[in-house]
């Protein structure tokens, strides 16, 4: 006779998601401190601000995604995105309470981007191999 009980569905993929965000925004804002460094270090056009911007964000979104995948070891589109949409959610709360009003066209864009990125991220995550014990 079994007693285990299976893992229900919000401790089999809300603990993943709640881990890859943590890592994507982790990685993203490491990312962002280095690319301030960077700014501050050269004489960098104002320009590239907010495309250096959204690739750390895009890379803490594949992080995110492919930490959720790995430790969910399936779905990983669908984590990935996930994670990608929440780390969007808070970039996007962050402006919001920054700037106060956002650009349509960037709003859409990113999105775009860190839930791909995210998916993408997801994908990896699923199919990179274990090593071994």
């Amino acid at each position: 006779m079994n007693t285990r009980k299976e893992p229900g569905l919000v401790w089999r993929f809300g603990r993943p998601v709640l881990w890859g965000v943590v890592t994507g925004g982790v990685v993203g804002a490491l990312l962002l401190l280095v690319m301030a460094l960077c700014m501050t270090t050269w004489d960098l056009p104002q320009a590239t601000v907010t495309p250096m911007a959204t690739a750390a964000v895009a890379i803490g979104a594949f992080a995110s995604g492919l930490t959720a995948a790995r430790l969910a070891q399936k779905q990983g589109l669908l984590l990935g995105a996930l994670c990608g949409a929440l780390l969007y959610a808070l970039v996007w709360l962050t402006g919001l309470t920054r700037i106060g009003e956002m650009q349509a066209a960037s709003v859409l864009i990113k999105w775009a981007i860190l839930i791909a990125s995210g998916a993408i991220g997801g994908i990896v995550g699923v199919n990179l191999r274990r090593k071994p014990l």
